[in-house]
């Protein structure tokens, strides 16, 4: 009786450390998410700038062959 309440408590131990295990990967899951989020919205607003930038230089560039042809 007393090898099955040492192996019973062993087991309790064992799944308390999973369980805590488990918590902490949830934790970092969690963590890791956020910053893929974060990156996606940084880099989505780059493009935007980057986008609007390019616009404004071709724009400029197109004038730039217009007048020159016109000259």
């Amino acid at each position: 009786m007393m090898q099955v309440q040492k192996t019973l408590g062993e087991l309790t131990s064992t799944v308390r450390h999973l369980s805590d295990a488990s918590e902490k990967n949830a934790t970092k899951l969690d963590r890791i998410s956020h910053q893929i989020y974060a990156a996606g919205v940084v880099l989505a607003i780059i493009l935007a700038a980057g986008g609007f930038m390019l616009n404004k230089v071709w724009d400029g560039v197109f004038e730039l062959v217009k007048h020159a042809s016109n000259v």
